[in-house]
């Protein structure tokens, strides 16, 4: 996908750049283990921005403990919904 370029002065780097990739790390005390509170902060702006993409999120260890996976899986979940013809 094609996308439009727009220079801007880099302070840090002291030169113009046209598109770049950055990463940006939170602290883990800027979250609580609430994964609807942590999309909104790193993604929702970026959603409505269009010119800015998120290619990647990871989380630290001690924020994936929080978050224990999946308890029925996938077969488990359709079983529960009764729903096996269809995502």
């Amino acid at each position: 996908e094609e996308l439009a370029e727009h220079e801007h002065t880099n302070s840090y780097l002291r030169k113009k750049v046209k598109r770049g990739i950055i990463k940006i790390e939170y602290p883990l005390l800027n979250f609580s283990p609430d994964l609807p509170a942590i999309l909104t902060t790193t993604f929702g702006k970026l959603s409505l921005d269009g010119e800015v993409r998120l290619i990647d999120l990871t989380f630290s260890d001690e924020l994936k403990k929080h978050f224990p996976g999946p308890k029925f899986g996938i077969d488990g979940i359709r079983n529960l919904l009764q729903v096996h013809d269809r995502p």
